[in-house]
């Protein structure tokens, strides 16, 4: 079984290990000169606010990390959810450009999983996805030619056909890492 690790889990992990050995450092050589004083001040108050400032950077860091993963995750079902409603609206359609575009949109769906998301796991974005939109795109310009009666099914198709692509391009700009390299 293989695990997933992306590149801000790796940020996540480094920054709470060297909070953990800058603690355990502070803690066992800082703290026993922090009682004394320097031109009368306490070194205790001034290590105090440091302390603080530290665990709000961190926590503000881990908020927008997982609101990221979130809002990334949400577009990624948004798009699921795109692309089934045009397959299924395709199912509409009379003649060979009902097939072309249900099968571009079966080959768009593997071509997601399989190609684009372990492209982006490594900062890329895969290149077949947009073979099966345009092959999409190929199987709605036939039926827009085709003399199909449906133009109600048409308008509905070529409006999903245009959110599953705002939806995709959501999804690719949500899944950058919100904390830059």
């Amino acid at each position: 079984m293989e695990i997933a690790v992306d590149q801000t889990t790796i940020i996540i992990a480094i920054v709470v290990a060297s909070a953990l050995l800058a603690g355990l450092v502070a803690n066992r050589w800082v703290r026993p000169y922090a009682k004394s004083e320097v031109q009368g001040i306490k070194l205790e108050t001034m290590i105090g606010p440091i302390v603080s400032i530290t665990v709000l950077l961190l926590a503000f860091t881990l908020v927008t990390v997982y609101g990221g993963y979130q809002r990334a995750q949400l577009a990624s079902q948004e798009e699921a959810r795109k692309v089934d409603n045009l397959f299924e609206a395709a199912g509409f359609l009379k003649g060979p450009e009902r097939l072309t575009i249900q099968s571009a949109m079966a080959c768009y769906a593997q071509a997601v999983t399989n190609y684009e998301w372990p492209a982006m796991a490594e900062g890329g974005v895969g290149k077949e996805v947009g073979v099966w939109s345009w092959q999409s795109e190929i199987g709605l310009k036939q039926a827009l030619r085709a003399d199909n009666d449906s133009s109600a099914v048409l308008g509905a198709l070529l409006t999903a056909d245009r959110d599953r692509g705002e939806t995709r391009s959501r999804r690719l700009s949500e899944s950058q890492p919100a904390i830059p390299d």
